[in-house]
């Protein structure tokens, strides 16, 4: 699943343009601001992440 930069603007009240700049000055914030964007839209909070960090945490262990 896939935020796009119009789906960004309006859950975070900035324009289109405004996010395209933040893009391209400020990668870093941008990945973070459309991770927050992703989800909520899949209604996660923190203690789902820390579960599928830990469920990756373990699978990768398990390749080892």
């Amino acid at each position: 699943m896939d935020i796009t930069d119009e789906e960004m603007a309006k859950a975070l009240k900035k324009t289109l343009s405004q996010i395209e700049s933040l893009k391209q000055i400020n990668e870093k914030e941008y990945k973070v601001l459309k991770t927050g964007v992703l989800c909520k839209k899949l209604n996660l909070d923190e203690n789902d992440l820390e579960r599928i960090h830990n469920i990756r945490a373990v699978g990768n262990k398990a390749y080892c």
